[in-house]
């Protein structure tokens, strides 16, 4: 099931449940397809602006995300906003991967060292229902020790995503990973840096330059500008077809945007 909501003010608006896709379908398409007709009962697309929805496959991909199908019913292709918070999550868990193993089950890993309860550890740094798991983990003499990535990474952009929730602030939360990234062990980079590199949707062109026409700086503010002007060639709007939206190529020395 597919609850849609409208923003900011949150606002229910229906849910739906997508049809069975016919093969050669994709599952995606049939989301779109019933998205589209959502929006179209309540007369909003025109008026759409920015898509939010998870950072699952089904919605991120640029061949099996339903993006892609949705913008060619829609006839434009609106500006896309992830889950920040899920994507902070993704390297803090195929760390544990790398040290512990891989999942047993569904609630646990194989190792020694992590047990069921320390999965949810990481969103109570104050309360832990199972303090023995979380001692555990500060005596690990591995230098991808979990407790030390919580409390100089994992932490750290969490309360930056949740005070700094702003679209404009998406790229910046992206350079706050990668500059405190850089100060952790090489092992625990090794472990993480793909799953940076495949969840920085915010580190696409418009995402930057929509962050950089909210900044205080002239310098920026120019960039963008000249930028957004030259895209669109002298064309009020420019190309507005739907695109492949592909996660671009990350700079993992960038300090600035």
């Amino acid at each position: 099931m597919c609850p849609v909501t409208e923003e900011p003010s949150g606002r229910y608006l229906w849910h739906f449940v997508p049809e069975d896709p016919v093969p050669p379908e994709k599952p995606a398409f049939k989301v779109a397809k019933a998205l589209y007709d959502l929006l179209v009962t309540y007369d909003s697309t025109d008026s759409l602006i920015v898509l939010q929805g998870d950072s699952t496959r089904a919605n991120t991909g640029w061949k099996g995300g339903y993006s892609r199908p949705f913008g060619e019913d829609a006839g434009t292709q609106a500006l896309l906003e992830y889950m920040r918070v899920a994507h902070n999550e993704l390297p803090l868990r195929h760390l544990i991967t790398s040290i512990d193993g891989p999942t047993s089950f569904d609630t646990g890993f194989t190792g020694p060292v992590c047990c069921p309860a320390w999965l949810t550890t990481a969103q109570s740094p104050r309360v832990h229902e199972d303090q023995k798991a979380w001692t555990d983990w500060q005596r690990t003499e591995h230098p991808g020790n979990p407790v030390k990535y919580c409390l100089q990474v994992y932490f750290k952009l969490y309360y930056d995503i949740k005070v700094h929730h702003r679209l404009e602030d998406g790229p910046k939360h992206i350079l706050t990973q990668l500059r405190v990234m850089r100060s952790q062990p090489k092992k625990v980079q090794t472990a993480v840096t793909f799953y940076l590199r495949t969840g920085a949707w915010f580190a696409h062109s418009e995402c930057v330059l929509l962050s950089l026409t909210a900044s205080q700086s002239e310098d920026a503010l120019r960039f963008a500008v000249t930028q957004i002007l030259k895209l669109r060639a002298g064309e009020e709007y420019g190309d507005t077809s739907v695109r492949p939206r592909i996660t671009p190529k990350l700079n993992l020395s960038a300090t600035s945007l």
